[in-house]
């Protein structure tokens, strides 16, 4: 009975080994913001309160631009208003450093 339940210990311990090692992908998370140009200066206005946007959603993004649904205000104070901006305003952190 003891070498069973030792057998089937092992075999569960070396599938979740297995397991975790074969889900090793990573979807990168950026948070994304607008980058618009007011009096000769750039400010950024934060995407969804800061949260994060993940694999696709990168890409989806910066490729087809940004309904923005409320008044998002920058750091400084400054306003931006609703409406859609279009790809080459968003901006998404680390990700847009690649290109």
């Amino acid at each position: 009975m003891k070498k069973t339940n030792l057998l089937t210990a092992s075999t569960l311990c070396i599938a979740i080994a297995f397991t975790s090692c074969s889900k090793s992908e990573t979807v990168d998370c950026h948070p994304c913001h607008i980058a618009e140009t007011v009096n000769g200066s750039e400010i950024e206005f934060d995407l969804n309160g800061g949260a994060l946007f993940c694999g696709n959603e990168i890409s989806n993004v910066e490729s087809n631009g940004f309904t923005v649904s409320d008044t998002l205000y920058s750091e400084s104070g400054d306003i931006l208003l609703p409406g859609f901006y279009a790809a080459d305003v968003v901006h998404c952190e680390e990700h847009a450093d690649e290109e």
